[in-house]
C-alpha cells in the first residue's frame, strides 16, 4: 500500500504478540480501529518505550511496532533510551511524514516528544490514563512548562488535570470495548462474585475480602474468584485463610484477557474495591458480558451511572449492593462506549488540531 503520512502511537508497552492482550488493552484496541478507519493514504505506526523487552521491529494486529526495549530500567540510564526514541522517531518521519504522534499517560512518553525541540513542529496528542492525573506524578512539573494537548477519558480527569494548572485539555474520550454480545442468563451464572485486578493497596483487595465476609454471612455458599497477583498475595492468603474458611474463594493468578472474558460471563457481580480509577475498561469489559459492576465512586460515574452500577465506599456498602445484585438477577449486556466510535472521535479530534 502506497502511504502518504502516518500516525505514531507512543505507549509505554505494546503487546508482543497477538496473544499477550493482556497489556494495554485500549491502546492496541485503539491502533486495530484506527487502522480500519483512517483512509488509504495514513499508516498506523506504534512505538513501544518499556515493553516488549527488545528493540526489534515486528507486525502485530496487522500494524508495524518499533520497540525500544528500555525495560522499566533505572535512571540515568533510561535517558539513553530516550534519546534513541527520538532518534527511532526522527527515522519514521524521515521515511514517512508523520502528521501527528499521539502518546498514552502523561509522563514520560510526552515529555520524550515535547522535551526535544525538533518535534515542536508535529502535532502531539496525549490520552490520560489514570493516576496520571495526580500531583504525585513527578512528570507534570516539566509538562505543565511544556502544556501538550491533553485528551481526558472521564470528566473527573478533565476537572483534576486543570487543577494541576493544565489549559491545553481537550474534550474527554473515554475508552470502550467491543460490541457486546449475548451471554448467559443470570440464573445459569455459576459464579456469585468476582475480583479483577492487581493485588496491591490501589485496589484494595482486603477491603474485598472484607465485604465478602460481611456478604457470606448473609448469603450462604458463595463462589468467589479473585483474578490478579501482586504484593498483597500472602496477606490475602492469610485472610482467607483465617477469616473465610468455609467460603469457596479461587485466587486465579496471571491470567489472559480471554480467560477473564471467560470469568465474566459465568459471573453475576464484579466487585470493583479500587479507590482511584481512569475508565476503568474493565467495568465495560464486566458490562459487555452481562456482569454487574459495585465500585467505589471512581471513572466515569459522573457521566455514566446507569442500572448495572451500584456505589459503595465501606465494606458494608459492598457487602449490601453486591447482594442486591444476587437476589435480583441482570444479566443484560451493555457496551456504552464501542471502539468504532471512539476511533471516530479521536480521528475528529486529530483533524481538529489542523
Amino acid at each position: 500500500m502506497s502511504y502518504t503520512n502516518q500516525i505514531v502511537l507512543f505507549s509505554p508497552s505494546f503487546p508482543k504478540n497477538e496473544e499477550n492482550t493482556i497489556v494495554v488493552p485500549p491502546v492496541f484496541l485503539l491502533a486495530q480501529e484506527l487502522k480500519k478507519q483512517v483512509g488509504e493514504e495514513t499508516k498506523i505506526t506504534v512505538v513501544s518505550l518499556h515493553f516488549p523487552f527488545h528493540n526489534q521491529p515486528y507486525n502485530c494486529f496487522g500494524i508495524d511496532v518499533y520497540p525500544i526495549g528500555a525495560a522499566n530500567c533505572s535512571y540515568p540510564k533510561r535517558f539513553l533510551y530516550w534519546y534513541m526514541a527520538v532518534r527511532l522517531l526522527n527515522r519514521l518521519n524521515k521515511k514517512l511524514p508523520v502528521k501527528l504522534i499521539h502518546s498514552f499517560w502523561l509522563n514520560e512518553c510526552p515529555t520524550i516528544i515535547e522535551f526535544f525541540t525538533h518535534w515542536k513542529s508535529k502535532k502531539h496528542v496525549c490520552t490520560l490514563m489514570g493516576q496520571d492525573v495526580k500531583a504525585s506524578n513527578k512528570f507534570l512539573k516539566i509538562l505543565k512548562i511544556k502544556q501538550p494537548q491533553i485528551i481526558p477519558i472521564n470528566k473527573s480527569q478533565s476537572q483534576e488535570i486543570k487543577k494541576q494548572g493544565f489549559v491545553n485539555v481537550l474534550p474527554e474520550i473515554p475508552w470502550g470495548i467491543e460490541a457486546a454480545k449475548p451471554g448467559k442468563s443470570f440464573f445459569e451464572r455459576e459464579l456469585d462474585v468476582v475480583f479483577v485486578g492487581s493485588f496491591i493497596s490501589l485496589k484494595r483487595p482486603i477491603l474485598f475480602l472484607e465485604a465478602i465476609k460481611i456478604l457470606s454471612a448473609k448469603i450462604p455458599n458463595l463462589k468467589v474468584k479473585m483474578v490478579g497477583y501482586g504484593v498483597l498475595e500472602n496477606e490475602i492468603k492469610n485472610f482467607i485463610a483465617s477469616q473465610l474458611p468455609n467460603v469457596d474463594i479461587e485466587l486465579l493468578g496471571k491470567t489472559t484477557r480471554e480467560e477473564v472474558f471467560e470469568f465474566m460471563e459465568k459471573a453475576k457481580v464484579l466487585m470493583h474495591t479500587s479507590n482511584f480509577e481512569g475508565g476503568p475498561m474493565v467495568f465495560f469489559e464486566a458490562w459487555s458480558r452481562g456482569c454487574n459492576v459495585v465500585s467505589d465512586e471512581v471513572g466515569n460515574y459522573m457521566e455514566l451511572s446507569h442500572e448495572k452500577w451500584k456505589i459503595a465506599k465501606t465494606a458494608e456498602q459492598f457487602a449490601e449492593n453486591t447482594k442486591w445484585f444476587l437476589q435480583n438477577g441482570n444479566a443484560e449486556t451493555k457496551a456504552p462506549y464501542t471502539f468504532d466510535n471512539i476511533a471516530k472521535k479521536y480521528l475528529n479530534q486529530y483533524s481538529a488540531l489542523g
